[in-house]
């Protein structure tokens, strides 16, 4: 671990076990200021993607975009490119729709269905 660094313990099935976190006094408005710049809707980086993980005691399962993959022993990996399967991949990695504006979560398939299409294009 490096001074005033994160180290992530990393885990072969593709996910995170734990962190070291530095203990230090952050400035007025610094942790705010790095939420809205990571988090702005036009270009920051956690609002590019679609990604929801979670942990189970034997494997990982993930939702990257329209790619649900489950690591454990094996690597599975499934389009999904029907909204019905898709929310159901988002509930399976523990998503809730409660209080979710439907129109909204629509929109949001349809955005990375859009991308998903356009990587297979670019091959």
């Amino acid at each position: 671990m490096r001074d005033g660094e994160w180290t992530f313990f990393h885990d072969p099935k593709g996910s995170y076990t734990g962190a070291e976190i530095i203990d230090e006094e952050l400035a007025p408005g610094q942790a705010e200021a790095s939420h809205h710049r990571l988090t702005d809707p036009d270009g920051g980086p956690y609002t590019s993607h679609l990604i929801a993980q979670h942990r189970l005691p034997d494997a990982v399962e993930a939702l990257r975009g329209c790619v649900f993959t489950r690591k454990a022993d094996t690597i599975d990996r499934t389009e999904v490119t029907r909204y019905d399967d898709w929310r159901d991949a988002l509930h399976t990695v523990g998503v809730s729709f409660q209080d979710v504006d439907a129109d909204a979560l629509r929109g949001l398939f349809d955005r990375s269905l859009a991308a998903h299409r356009e990587l297979q294009e670019a091959g």
